[in-house]
């Protein structure tokens, strides 16, 4: 698994799109939210995080 410093297996990140940090038992992700490719969808998702829409969701996989 990479460090945190390595960011040789991550996407390379257009600069200016803001990243989202989902915080989860197993550790943080970090994704980037490409505003700059889908503007409507990605000011949707900012706009409900900066409103508190998804504090306290819990996200879970479904293992087959």
């Amino acid at each position: 698994m990479a460090s945190r410093g390595d960011r040789s297996r991550s996407p390379k990140r257009s600069s200016g799109n803001p990243i989202a940090t989902f915080e989860t038992t197993m550790g943080n992700i970090e994704a980037e939210i490409y505003l700059d490719r889908v503007p409507i969808t990605a000011s949707s998702f900012i706009d409900l995080c900066q409103s508190g829409f998804y504090e306290g969701v819990h996200f879970h996989r479904v293992i087959p």
